[in-house]
């Protein structure tokens, strides 16, 4: 059960998780629209990707698991000398939270996984580029990071694989929440300027953390998923029931 308090209290208190978030975080988005249509609102903020990521597996089934892990982080060496080597070409490792980190030795160790077959070992990295502002589709990008892996040679019992569809990530997400609210705010607003005098729009839910979809080839959408009430000017007090799925 929740009191709805004034408005300004909620974009008070929606200030304090923009205030606390990590400046540089970088997160992967993965979900499309379709997927979760029914958690996004009427008003949501599109902005463009700043990076695509390939993702790359390296799996060795070399008998001993001692070669198999040598194989692989000489594999990644490769990977490393190739990419320093290419223009706008780097190398990152997506962890459980989708926050994408720096490919570096502190983090390989979390890169290395057990394989889909017995006596097999995988490390699950990508490949990254930054999206240029004059492209509209993910082709000829994606096209260039699957000629970079090409030209990774797999050495021993090590075999070189995409795992998949390339993904979107975005630097600091939390620089677009202002925007977010303000795109809410705008809804309630005009749905107040049609509805004239005699009723007012309760929002509610503002403080909630931000959502994010898959908006376009290489574009995010980023919502808080708000509610809202109409009642009538004559209503004093409100109380709305909450209840979480």
């Amino acid at each position: 059960m929740k009191y709805i308090a004034p408005l300004a209290l909620f974009i008070s208190l929606a200030s304090v998780d923009w205030a606390y978030a990590q400046a540089q975080d970088e997160i992967i988005v993965t979900g499309s629209r379709i997927s979760i249509q029914d958690e996004i609102p009427g008003r949501f903020l599109t902005v463009p990707g700043d990076n695509l990521l390939l993702e790359v597996e390296i799996e060795s089934d070399a008998r001993a698991q001692s070669e198999r892990l040598t194989e692989i982080m000489d594999t990644i060496g490769l990977f490393q000398a190739a990419a320093m080597k290419s223009s706008g070409i780097s190398l990152s490792f997506v962890d459980e939270g989708s926050i994408v980190r720096s490919l570096s030795p502190s983090v390989y160790e979390a890169a290395i996984g057990n394989g889909y077959r017995p006596d097999t070992s995988v490390a699950t990295i990508q490949v990254k580029t930054a999206i240029p502002k004059n492209v509209s589709d993910t082709f000829a990008i994606s096209t260039k990071l699957s000629k970079f892996v090409e030209t990774i040679p797999e050495r021993g019992r090590v075999t070189i694989s995409e795992s998949g569809s390339v993904v979107i990530s975005v630097v600091d997400p939390q620089q677009y929440r202002p925007a977010v609210i303000r795109e809410a705010l705008d809804e309630v607003n005009a749905i107040q300027a049609q509805l004239g005098e005699g009723y007012r729009v309760i929002l509610s839910d503002i403080d909630e953390p931000m959502g994010s979809f898959r908006a376009g080839d290489l574009s995010l959408g980023f919502f808080i998923p708000y509610d809202y009430v109409i009642v009538p000017d004559t209503l004093t007090a409100l109380t709305l029931d909450h209840y979480d799925d």
